[in-house]
């Protein structure tokens, strides 16, 4: 509401009082002092900076989305919320976003939450309610970052990924029907669907979507947004949106896709690859299985054995005496090559971004800083695998720096000297698609 009101106007004067005290009398112009000019400059001085500071700040404050974001900063707003549970195969985690919507009524996000629960729910396949207490644990922490007042208007959703779809039906039914009822009792309102297998193109739309958000890629032609590859536990993804036509689809028209983002419907080259994720490829490279759980592998350089667990069940790995870089590199590429991925040529050209595993295993080998992230070549992964394949004790590094090799560039196509982005966070935001489908949920 506007006020009026009624202005008083001082005027410093330059000339002294008259002889009766006032301003009226002398005719006569007097000379100021010097503490008077500093006094008048001093004031000037201040009133031109205020009016800057005040112009400034005006500038910035209308700025695109600048206002909205202060004003969401301070709780000014109406906030939007989602909880998204991200069921991956070696862990669950839950996302809380809180978002506002800028002056064209689009959504902008002001802060998250990122928690995780490990095991995986596929690892309670013998004991379905463990994964309604992991998912219990996992609420409680939503619950404590969006306030009270607003739980019954946040959506929430479960999705799982690769673990669960690896499961037998049963055993997957079970767990799913342990969890939904600790999800409808959460006070959250419940998505349709509360509780999905995924699509694995979906889990590869949502994470390309997050990344080219958080990047701000959507102000720009869409064919200039990132290829995306995510590596997961029990599969990869690789998303994004051709240039040219892709050659090579005509046994798999089923890449690609036409998918609305942004209010716009774009053909995007979207596909997962069941089985290439990093446990599923250990298990291939190992040769191991639920019947063959212990084996030799030259892949291993430490003399004590190595275990891992996926999908619950453990494996032993020992050392094979023909132990070597190369032979680990032979696994690893059959493993891709039985696969058969597909190779667009276009992603020689093009922003490359990896995730995830791609992301997480050069981080702990120091290629790239941790959270921050980097950029690496394709053959940096190679040079990391020979140095762990010749340790006296790298883990599975040498297994898991050849596969991702061996992906990158027996199965992608990329040359050695191709660059690629590898992420944790952007911006301070946790790189996942649960942030993809919190917006898509949001919107409708």
């Amino acid at each position: 509401m506007e006020h009026s009101s009624d202005m008083e106007v001082r005027r410093r004067s330059n000339r002294g009082p008259g002889p009766r005290g006032d301003d009226s009398g002398s005719p006569v112009k007097r000379s100021r002092t010097k503490s008077q000019s500093v006094d008048s400059g001093f004031t000037t001085v201040i009133a031109v900076a205020f009016v800057v500071v005040l112009g400034g700040a005006a500038v910035f404050l209308f700025a695109p989305g600048v206002k909205e974001a202060v004003f969401a900063r301070f709780g000014l707003v109406e906030s939007q919320h989602a909880v998204v549970i991200d069921a991956g195969s070696t862990g669950s985690r839950v996302l809380g976003f809180k978002f506002h919507r800028d002056g064209s009524g689009a959504l902008q996000l002001d802060d998250e939450l990122w928690v995780q629960d490990k095991p995986g729910l596929s690892s309670y396949a013998d004991s379905p309610s463990g994964a309604a207490e992991s998912i219990s644990r996992l609420l409680a922490e939503a619950k404590s970052f969006i306030p009270e007042s607003g739980w019954a208007q946040t959506p929430l959703t479960l999705r799982a990924t690769a673990g669960l779809r690896l499961l037998p039906k049963d055993q997957s039914d079970a767990i799913i029907g342990e969890v939904e009822k600790v999800l409808r009792s959460s006070g959250f309102r419940p998505e349709d669907p509360l509780i999905e297998i995924m699509n694995p193109m979906e889990e590869g739309l949502f994470a390309w979507f997050t990344v080219n958000f958080l990047l701000d890629q959507f102000t720009k032609p869409v064919v200039d947004s990132y290829v995306t590859l995510d590596l997961g536990g029990g599969s990869t993804q690789i998303v994004f949106v051709p240039g040219a036509r892709v050659e090579d689809l005509e046994k798999r028209r089923h890449y690609m896709h036409d998918v609305s983002v942004m209010k716009n419907t774009i053909a995007m080259y979207s596909h997962s690859y069941l089985g290439l994720g990093l446990m599923t490829a250990r298990k291939a490279m190992f040769k191991i299985s639920d019947e063959v759980s212990k084996v030799s592998s030259v892949c291993v350089s430490s003399k004590a054995p190595l275990t891992f667990k996926f999908q619950n069940k453990e494996f032993t790995i020992e050392r094979d005496e023909k132990a070597s870089a190369d032979g680990c590199l032979e696994l690893a590429l059959a493993a891709v090559e039985a696969e058969g991925v597909h190779a667009p040529a276009e992603l020689a050209g093009r922003n490359i971004s990896g995730f995830s595993y791609f992301y997480d295993t050069p981080a702990e080998r120091g290629m790239v800083k941790e959270v921050v992230g980097g950029v690496v070549r394709v053959g940096d992964y190679r040079a990391e695998a020979r140095k762990a394949c010749a340790e006296a004790d790298s883990g599975f590094y040498c297994a898991d720096l050849s596969f991702m090799y061996a992906m990158l560039s027996r199965g992608y196509g990329l040359s050695d000297a191709k660059e690629i982005r590898l992420f944790k966070k952007i911006d301070g935001h946790e790189v996942s698609w649960a942030l993809g489908c919190a917006y898509n949920i949001l919107e409708g």
